[in-house]
């Protein structure tokens, strides 16, 4: 409970400010386990991070061409795949199987509504994406779908990979 109340607290003081630095998050592995995913932890390379639902449709169109890019830029870009605003667990866990998602870091959102990311990320509803730089600091949130090679030239533009 107090962790919870903890990141609840690191959510709302980071979304006042519009910083949220990769050591604030601590989500568990969708798959089970005690595993937890904490982006602190891939401190050395920027990160993308992908939030999806299994309701929504954009988020569908968009994650094959992510699992895509992130077997191409792996080397270059942690990917973090991350469930959110779910009501059941098992239907994130359908989707990121159906998408071939299980060989990538893949978490589940925290909080009262299983959304302490999202909203902490300034969401209004899916999808939604953000970039984080090699040191941990946000520097893109995109809201809206990323497709026909956007999610590249984005990555590219934010200067994360190489051209």
């Amino acid at each position: 409970m107090i962790l919870v109340g903890f990141l609840i607290f690191n959510v709302l003081t980071n979304s006042a400010s519009g910083d949220f630095a990769r050591e604030d998050w601590d989500l568990p592995s969708l798959f089970g386990g005690d595993q937890r995913i904490t982006l602190d932890d891939l401190e050395g390379k920027p990160t993308f991070v992908k939030l999806f639902a299994s309701w929504c449709a954009e988020c569908e169109r968009e994650l094959p061409e992510f699992s895509s890019a992130a077997g191409t830029y792996g080397v270059e870009v942690d990917f973090v795949f991350v469930q959110s605003e779910e009501t059941s667990a098992g239907a994130g866990r359908s989707m990121a199987r159906d998408h071939d998602l299980e060989q990538f870091l893949v978490a589940r959102d925290v909080g009262a509504g299983n959304d302490e990311l999202s909203r902490g990320l300034g969401a209004t509803g899916m999808p939604l994406a953000a970039f984080y730089d090699v040191s941990g600091n946000l520097i893109d949130v995109q809201r809206g779908a990323l497709v026909n090679g956007q999610l590249v030239q984005r990555l590219q533009q934010l200067g994360l990979v190489s051209s």
